[in-house]
C-alpha cells in the first residue's frame, strides 16, 4: 500500500508495454513490477504482508502468499524488530540478463481440467539498498520467471533462484528454455 519511487517506475513499465501491446515487454514488466514490491521490505508492516501477490498465477496466489509467509518473508517481523523497517531491502535497480522469449506452452496439471497456456521466460538481477548491518548476500538477487498468458492476463507462474538453475543445469544439462535461448 506504500510503494517506493522504484515501485511506481516498474508500475509504468507496466503500464507502458500495456500500451503498447508487446507480449514479451508485457511479461518482462510484469516481472520487473514483482520483484519490486515482493523483495522491498522497506514499506512491510510485517511478514503477513506479501508483496507483489497482484502479479501471479491467479489460481495459485492463495498458494504464493502461503509459501512467502514460511519462506522468503520467514524472519521479516525479526529483521524489522533487529534492524529497523528503513535498514531494510529495498529494490532498486533491475536488468533483464538474457533476452525475453517466448517458450513452450506451460501446462497447469493443478487446474481440473488441465489448461495449457502461452509461456514467457524473463530472467533477471537486481540490486538491493539496505542499512550497513544486513548483508546483501543474505537476500535473493537474480531469478528466473515463467510467465503465463493466462486469458489475456500476464501472470508468473513459476520462479526459481539462479543458484538453484545453475545446479540443477550442471547435474541435468541445459534445459529446454535454456536451449531456446541459445537458437534464439
Amino acid at each position: 500500500n506504500n510503494p517506493t519511487d522504484y515501485e511506481k517506475e516498474c508500475f509504468q513499465k507496466l503500464t507502458d508495454a500495456l500500451k503498447a501491446g508487446n507480449d514479451a515487454d508485457i511479461a518482462e514488466a510484469v516481472v520487473y513490477a514483482f520483484v519490486s514490491d515482493y523483495f522491498t521490505w522497506t514499506n512491510k508492516d510485517g511478514n503477513y504482508e506479501v508483496g507483489g501477490t497482484q502479479y501471479w498465477f491467479s489460481d495459485k496466489m492463495g498458494s504464493l502468499e502461503d509459501w512467502s509467509r514460511y519462506n522468503y518473508y520467514q524472519d521479516l517481523d525479526l529483521y524489522i524488530s533487529q534492524y529497523g523497517r528503513e535498514n531494510l531491502p529495498a529494490v532498486t535497480s533491475i536488468t533483464t540478463d538474457v533476452p525475453t522469449f517466448q517458450t513452450n506452452d506451460f501446462l497447469v496439471a493443478t487446474l481440473d481440467p488441465q489448461q495449457s497456456y502461452p509461456c514467457y521466460q524473463v530472467q533477471v538481477s537486481w540490486t538491493y539498498a539496505m542499512g550497513s548491518s544486513l548483508p546483501a548476500d543474505n537476500f535473493v538477487k537474480e531469478m528466473r520467471f515463467q510467465v503465463v498468458n493466462h486469458d489475456g492476463r500476464f501472470e508468473i507462474v513459476e520462479f526459481y533462484d539462479m543458484d538453484s538453475v545453475r545446479a540443477w543445469e550442471a547435474e541435468h544439462g541445459a534445459s529446454a528454455s535454456a536451449s531456446a535461448e541459445s537458437e534464439g
